[in-house]
């Protein structure tokens, strides 16, 4: 699973490398958090636990106002 904030700005921490790296997964999930940058878990801590919490569980985390994850990349979609 990849969790990426949509205003990471640093070099190589797009929002397009966040798809590229997430496209190179099969079976990944890409959750993306609109209101943090390269520090999700300091900028929106509590859709950063939400998506951790659901990592864990082994389930993908319902997008929250927040938060949009797109469907799982399965092995099928190479």
């Amino acid at each position: 699973s990849f969790l990426w904030g949509a205003a990471d700005r640093l070099p190589g921490s797009t929002l397009e490398d966040a798809h590229r790296q997430h496209a190179k997964f099969p079976g990944s999930t890409l959750c993306v958090l609109a209101a943090a940058g390269h520090f999700p878990q300091l900028e929106s801590p509590r859709e950063f636990v939400s998506v951790l919490e659901a990592c864990v569980a082994g389930s993908v985390p319902a997008p929250g106002p927040h938060m949009r994850c797109p469907a799982t990349i399965g092995s099928d979609s190479q």
